[in-house]
């Protein structure tokens, strides 16, 4: 073998050789290290793969209870395995313990709570309701299972709500015998509100003396209660058509306001004032009058005219 052949054969092997190292050196080059991406969430996960020239790609969460929820629980390929730029990493993120902690519901509104359970993936359990001084009504008065007690995810939560205070009953008192006026003073003292006020033709009794009521003496009652009456009057008052009516008001509540309400009735008999006294803001009014024929009301406040009706 000549000289030239020689130098010819160990050019090519250092070129095959060349081409491998050089070959080698560009793949290996190409070879980066997974990151370990456990425990970090998924931002910063996100920015670790990037760095190394990698894809985060997020698969189904799991229930983990070390790892907070939103933090990576874990990852394929795992951490400080070698593998090429530009592959995909995956991560599976924590959905926290299965485990959750109640809410403190005490004294929010009924409507607050079914959100708050809600947003701590809870139920709505059972509902009961309850008369309480201290809580207003509608909201929660107590729970069961009790605030930060450890129970799973979609427990249902049971309820104690408030129906306000308890309401105070007593026996209705006797109005019969009594003259309107001073009926009309007893029922206000107690709460009671006139819903409606009957005409009884009686010559034996003086004009407007109660005849008959409704609920009867000693029937259980509470404020805010309604109760019909008849009063006493004379043959020539029915034959005019004279009946009894009552004109109901209440004044806008907000703040404590004392305003100047009065009540005008024009019917055929002409116009008269039948209420004209300070009332603070809130304040129901029911008014009985006694009309002829069809009738009209005007309601002023503050002297202006806030309401005008017929009443028939």
């Amino acid at each position: 073998m000549n000289s030239k052949v020689k130098w010819t054969l160990a050019f090519l092997g250092v070129m095959i050789l060349s081409g491998y190292l050089t070959m080698s050196l560009v793949v290996r080059g190409r070879d980066v290290e997974v990151p370990m991406l456990i425990g970090l969430n998924k931002w910063d996960a996100d920015s670790a793969c990037k760095a190394a020239e990698l894809y985060m790609q997020e698969k189904s969460p799991q229930y983990d209870e070390l790892v907070p929820e939103g933090h990576v629980v874990k990852q394929e390929p795992p951490a400080g395995e070698i593998t090429k730029r530009g592959r995909t990493v995956r991560v599976f993120l924590s959905k926290g313990s299965l485990l959750v902690y109640p809410p403190d519901l005490y004294r929010q509104s009924l409507r607050r709570a079914k959100i708050l359970l809600q947003q701590n993936d809870l139920k709505l359990g059972q509902i009961a309701s309850v008369s309480s001084d201290k809580v207003e009504a509608d909201s929660v008065v107590a729970q069961n299972p009790a605030p930060m007690s450890k129970v799973g995810r979609d427990t249902s939560v049971n309820l104690l709500v408030s129906k306000g205070p308890r309401k105070i009953t007593y026996g209705m008192p006797k109005l019969c015998g009594k003259q309107f006026d001073s009926a009309r003073l007893v029922l206000k003292k107690v709460g009671l509100n006139l819903a409606h006020v009957a005409l009884r033709v009686n010559e034996n009794l003086p004009v407007r003396t109660v005849v008959e009521q409704s609920p009867m003496p000693g029937f259980r009652v509470q404020a805010g209660d309604k109760i019909d009456i008849a009063v006493s009057g004379r043959v020539d008052e029915e034959s005019q058509g004279l009946t009894y009516r009552i004109i109901g008001y209440e004044l806008p509540a907000g703040g404590n306001v004392q305003k100047r309400v009065k009540i005008e009735l024009i019917d055929t008999r002409g116009t008269t004032v039948v209420y004209n006294e300070m009332a603070k803001s809130g304040t129901s009014i029911q008014e009985p009058v006694q009309i002829s024929g069809t009738a009209t009301y005007r309601i002023y406040v503050s002297g202006e005219l806030v309401e005008e009706k017929e009443l028939h």
